[in-house]
């Protein structure tokens, strides 16, 4: 009975930290996606960006995903490297906007969306080992799509919110790129608390009602 109490606990410790990295991860992501998508936009009004430029920007997103692959080749097989290549990834993906207040020049913004663009696919598979093992498949599949959905209302609250803000103040950009980068960051300190287990936790046994 203890040994089974302990399972129990553990799994419960499990899925209760990777569900709270997974929910703040969402949660905290949804301000830098909303500003990233508008940044074509204020290149070309606020920097006067070429169309070369702009065409660079765009190009990025198609084709740098296809490397991010290599940054998790081969990381089923080592279990204890998940949560630092997922960190890893998060983090780069997002440092660079950190100077952008300080460095407004379009050929820097458009080296931080690189790498954003690189960074940001290359921990996926990394999260999805990690839910795999920490949360049990249908309990996955459905917060998974709650913290979706959850997401996308944000999306188009801060939508609202940082479309009329950029109207007011035009320049406010390079703030918000540092402080959305901020943001997305301070998942770092969930996703720090997520336990990997080395070896398979046993399936925590379902109750007969």
């Amino acid at each position: 009975m203890e040994a089974k109490e302990s399972v129990k606990n553990s799994l419960d410790t499990l899925h209760c930290k990777t569900r709270k990295a997974l929910l703040w991860m969402n949660l905290s992501h949804e301000p830098f996606v909303v500003l990233y998508a508008l940044l074509p936009f204020i290149l070309r009004k606020d920097l006067n960006a070429s169309l070369l430029q702009i065409s660079v920007l765009t190009a990025l997103r198609p084709v740098l995903p296809i490397f991010s692959f290599y940054w998790s080749a081969n990381l089923t097989h080592r279990r204890h490297r998940l949560r630092s290549n997922l960190i890893g990834a998060w983090v780069l993906a997002r440092i660079p906007f950190l100077l952008v207040p300080w460095i407004d020049n379009v050929w820097y913004i458009i080296f931080c969306c690189a790498v954003y663009e690189f960074f940001n696919k290359s921990g996926i598979p990394a999260l999805i080992e990690i839910l795999k093992i920490n949360i049990p498949k249908q309990a996955r599949e459905t917060t998974y799509t709650f913290y979706f959905v959850l997401s996308f209302l944000e999306s188009i609250f801060l939508g609202f919110f940082i479309g009329g803000l950029l109207d007011l103040y035009p320049h406010a950009w390079q703030l918000l790129c540092c402080v959305t980068a901020l943001i997305g960051l301070s998942s770092f300190f969930y996703q720090m608390k997520v336990p990997i287990p080395q070896n398979p936790l046993p399936p925590q046994p379902s109750t007969s009602l």
